[in-house]
């Protein structure tokens, strides 16, 4: 996993290097398989992994509901049932993690906010594997401001660099909102990418997320 399984206190302690490089396992055949369930606890990770790569090289985007897992393929969507609360949401796997035996499951903190697990930090949880996620585009992120007058004038900004499907996204971080300047909707990470390197003098902070 790139991102360390669990972020913030609330999550629990911190690992040392040893706990993030596991012993490479034999793979499950049985994980490949639609139907696949498991039980166990989940907790989470945010801020502080935000904008960094995933284990399939996307951009960590905290607001996007995926999750990591040790051995479910990339891209697989899995349906999380919250066992304390019965609150139930898909996401898809974009990471690998946590590496704690007693977890199962690292989620955003977007989805982890939708399931109610933020403040506890985890929760018992049951996954069933219920497809793949095969149609993905990709977005440019330009800026995130707490303010959304901020985020409209780096919008106003940004088509002057030629760029489309300029957008402002609300989200929420632990009660604050945060107002997000996106751009684009491409087809695939490499058209992302001559996006963004047309576009990095002027937007150097701008990362790739994927929709």
């Amino acid at each position: 996993m790139v991102l360390i399984a669990v972020a913030l206190s609330a999550c629990g302690p911190t690992f040392s290097v040893q706990d993030r490089a596991p012993r490479e396992k034999q793979k499950d055949p049985s994980w490949d398989r639609d139907g696949f369930v498991q039980t166990g606890v989940a907790s989470w990770y945010g801020p502080e992994f935000h904008g960094q790569q995933t284990a399939n090289g996307e951009t960590y985007d905290m607001y996007a509901l995926t999750a990591a897992h040790k051995q479910l393929p990339f891209d697989s969507r899995i349906r999380v049932t919250n066992l304390d609360n019965g609150e139930q949401l898909v996401v898809r796997i974009n990471d690998r993690g946590p590496f704690r035996k007693q977890r199962i499951l690292d989620l955003s903190f977007a989805a982890a906010q939708k399931l109610d697990i933020v403040d506890p930090g985890t929760a018992r949880v049951r996954i069933e594997k219920i497809g793949t996620a095969r149609e993905k585009s990709y977005s440019l992120q330009l800026g995130s401001f707490s303010r959304k007058e901020n985020a409209r004038k780096l919008r106003r900004k940004a088509r002057e660099s030629g760029l489309s499907g300029l957008r402002v996204s609300q989200a929420e971080l632990l009660g604050q909102r945060f107002y997000r300047v996106l751009a684009g909707r491409f087809a695939s990470r490499s058209e992302a990418q001559k996006a963004r390197d047309r576009v990095s003098s002027r937007f150097p902070d701008s990362f790739i997320l994927a929709d």
